[in-house]
């Protein structure tokens, strides 16, 4: 006699043991597994077969309101039972949350989640098979990038999310463990990171309502970057923001943090009215509906899947940095740098501490610093001056010294040193032109270096890939043969092949 007992606790989770009972070669097989459920008065168990023909069946037991159920099967219950109409006594398992309608994306503020995992296989990508695999659950807390913003990074049945992708409408988890498909885990989520990109993306909403409101001036794209140290920028489409302009709009926006707006999502139909009076820059291809909207109350109203903060008050504040101009197919345009939240105190505190390190290194106060700077520059200005200068008068040495070995009688001439440039090269090059001699110049060594070999076009042509292969290295041009080497100490025997390709004596292989 096998029994399935449910139990009811009258207001409170219900506890519900379900046993699961299979033929093998050597009989039956009976396993059970526990769960909770939330509905007031429902108490349920589940009884699952397997038969001779391996085909599985579920039936499921019912009390409304009892506060114990007994269910007695003897052997007759091992028969397959007759299958029930539709709608009776079956209930399919949930599809599960997709994406715009995820946890994450009802309430951004829920930091974990009991779910279930739907499915679990390895992951696509070649790199990380067999350390990797894709994770759909139920439901998540975790939201997949969209939207401009990155995705969130947690953990689930606490093995390590690494990132969380929108594919085909599934949040996917690419986790590094392998989980059991059907397993009750628990999802969490990163809340310092997330609340960090929640900051930088309502901020986002707020100024870009805003610099319409005031100027007229529209978002076409943002950029957020998961690091709290960089900036997050946001292209408008206008040539300037002027200084006054861009004080003007951060007054504003800090004013409507201080006022404590509402900011909340809903959802519309997609073939809603609605939709063609809502800020938005166009849906992706596929999406059918409903659509998420994000309202900031008073200020705007924009189709968003992000996550987002519950009030501009909890932007604390935010800071416009500076404004660059970028080109995008033939149109200028201005990139608004900012930070928002914590990312304000973040920034101030790194930029603080290199203030530090500048008062140490210039020895001035900080307001000193751009003098001193500026006076640093204007003297290395001066000291490369001199330097080309001087450089100059050694090339002009050394030209001297080897027209004087050419005039001796030699083929092959050659200069090292152990720094220099390829201006240097084509100066000492250049100074020998008139001659008929091979000149090997090296600079670097004795491992990487730069090398370059000139003289008569077509002897170069022929001893500059041989050079190349003793010092292990590749380059190439015409009537000059330049490159970079792994072996700049293999000079002596470049020089060796090309003295004796020179004398008509053909070069060791």
């Amino acid at each position: 006699l096998v029994t399935a007992c449910c139990v009811k606790l009258p207001g409170r989770t219900s506890s519900c043991t379900s046993f699961n009972l299979s033929f093998s070669a050597n009989g039956p097989v009976a396993t059970y597994s526990s769960w909770g459920l939330r509905r007031r008065g429902l108490c349920a168990a589940s009884l699952t077969l397997l038969g001779a023909a391996r085909e599985r069946r579920r039936w499921r037991i019912r009390s409304l309101g009892l506060a114990t159920t007994f269910a007695h099967m003897g052997a007759e219950a091992f028969d397959p039972p007759q299958r029930a109409s539709e709608g009776e006594g079956h209930e399919a398992p949930p599809e599960g949350a997709k994406c715009g309608a995820l946890r994450c994306q009802k309430d951004s503020y829920l930091q974990s989640l009991r779910t279930r995992v739907k499915t679990c296989v390895p992951s696509r990508e070649k790199k990380e098979k067999g350390k990797v695999w894709e994770v759909v659950l139920q439901d998540t807390v975790l939201f997949p990038e969209g939207g401009g913003q990155p995705c969130d990074v947690g953990t689930v049945g606490g093995s390590r999310v690494i990132r969380v992708a929108n594919i085909e409408g599934e949040a996917v988890h690419f986790v590094d463990a392998q989980l059991e498909v059907g397993s009750e885990v628990e999802v969490s989520v990163d809340w310092a990171r997330r609340m960090d990109l929640m900051h930088q993306h309502s901020a986002q909403h707020l100024i870009t309502a805003l610099a319409v409101d005031m100027f007229g001036y529209e978002t076409l794209s943002w950029d957020l970057k998961p690091d709290a140290l960089l900036s997050t920028t946001l292209d408008l489409g206008t040539e300037e923001l002027k200084p006054e302009q861009m004080e003007q709009l951060e007054e504003r926006v800090n004013a409507a943090i201080r006022e404590g707006h509402t900011v909340a999502p809903r959802w519309i139909a997609a073939d809603s009215e609605e939709v063609e009076k809502i800020r938005c820059r166009g849906l992706p291809d596929g999406v059918v509906g409903p659509l998420r909207v994000l309202e900031i109350d008073g200020i705007d109203t924009n189709l968003c899947c992000g996550t987002h903060v519950k009030s501009t008050a909890d932007l604390c504040q935010v800071k416009l940095l500076h404004t660059e101009r970028v080109r995008d197919r033939g149109k200028t345009h201005t990139r608004l740098h900012f930070a928002a939240g914590g990312r304000v105190l973040g920034l101030m505190d790194a930029t603080w501490k290199r203030q530090l390190q500048m008062n140490s290194l210039l020895a001035v106060a900080p307001e000193s610093h751009v003098a001193s700077v500026e006076a640093l520059v204007a003297s290395k200005k001066e000291q490369a001056k001199d330097v080309k200068s001087l450089l100059g008068e050694v090339v002009e040495f050394l030209v001297e010294r080897l027209k004087k070995r050419a005039s001796d009688g030699e083929k092959v001439l050659d200069v090292h040193r152990d720094k220099g440039d390829m201006d240097t090269m084509k100066q000492l090059a250049s100074a020998l032109d008139e001659t008929d001699v091979l000149l090997l110049t090296t600079f670097g060594g004795p491992g990487a270096g730069t090398f370059m070999l000139s003289g008569p076009a077509d002897v170069v042509a022929e001893l500059g890939p041989k050079v190349a292969t003793i010092l292990e290295g590749r380059g190439g041009g015409k009537g000059r043969f330049q490159g970079k080497a792994e072996k700049i100490a293999k000079r002596t025997e470049a020089l060796d092949m090309l003295r004796k390709a020179t004398a008509g004596c053909p070069p060791a292989a």
